[in-house]
C-alpha cells in the first residue's frame, strides 16, 4: 500500500474541491456526508466507504436498507480515484442535463458530454476512461432522439 486511509481521504477531498470549482454554484456537490473513510460493515450507515488495508484499496457501498450492496478491492490509486470521481461527476452531470434539456433530443447527450468534460478537467486519463465507459453504455443503449421527438 502506498497510501493509507487518511492520505486517500485528503486526496479525495482535493478532487472533490476541484470538481466543485469546475462547475457553476448551482451544480456543486454540497457535501460528501455519505462518504466515509473507514472500514465498512453491513450494520453501518448507508453510503460509500473507502479505506486501505493490506488487501488493497476498498470501495464498499452500504445500501439504503443496510447490508453491503457492492464491494470492490482496487489495486491502484488512480483506479480508485477514477471510480469515486465517476460517481461524483455522474450526479453533477445528471442534474446539469435535467436543467438543460433540449426538446426532441435524448437528454443523455448533454449528461454524457458534461460528465466527460468534468472528468477531463480533473485528469486527461479520467476523461479517456470516462469516454470509454460512455461508449460502452451507448453500445447497449444508443441515443434515441426519434422517440423523444414524438413526446
Amino acid at each position: 500500500m502506498s497510501k493509507n486511509t487518511r492520505q486517500i481521504e485528503n486526496e479525495i477531498k482535493k478532487l472533490f474541491n476541484n470538481i466543485n470549482n469546475s462547475v457553476e454554484e448551482e451544480y456543486r456537490i454540497i457535501n460528501t456526508n455519505n462518504m466515509f473513510f473507514e472500514e465498512s460493515d453491513p450494520a453501518k450507515e448507508p453510503g460509500t466507504y473507502v479505506y486501505a488495508d493490506s488487501a488493497g484499496y476498498h470501495l464498499d457501498i452500504i445500501g439504503d436498507r443496510g447490508g453491503i450492496a457492492e464491494e470492490k478491492i482496487i489495486d491502484n490509486l488512480e483506479d480508485l480515484y477514477f471510480e469515486l470521481c465517476w460517481t461524483l461527476v455522474s450526479s453533477i452531470s445528471t442534474l446539469y442535463a435535467s436543467k438543460n434539456r433540449i426538446k426532441g433530443r435524448d437528454w443523455r447527450r448533454i449528461m454524457f458530454a458534461k460528465r466527460i468534460e468534468l472528468l477531463e478537467n480533473l485528469n486527461f486519463d479520467f476523461g479517456k476512461k470516462g469516454k470509454t465507459l460512455v461508449d460502452e453504455i451507448l453500445e447497449n443503449a444508443p441515443y434515441n432522439d426519434e422517440l423523444l421527438g414524438r413526446l
